[in-house]
């Protein structure tokens, strides 16, 4: 069997939120786990950002003053 070298959806969404940049909501995880002979990318839906690393600047406070 050929393995599909197609990246799955919304992959690059999963390194913004592994950076922080971004917080999100990516489902469940699967339980299944295939086996190795299969290819482990699957169809998932599209994730819900609940933040961005915008949404805190505000909350995060002043700079202290430089001399």
């Amino acid at each position: 069997m050929a393995v599909d070298q197609t990246p799955p959806r919304y992959f690059w969404l999963w390194h913004l939120a592994a950076l922080k940049v971004i917080e999100a909501d990516f489902g469940p995880i699967p339980a299944d786990v295939p086996p190795n002979a299969e290819s482990s990318l699957r169809a998932q839906h599209a994730p819900a950002i609940t933040a961005t690393l915008w949404d805190n600047i505000p909350t995060a406070g002043k700079l202290p003053a430089t001399a």
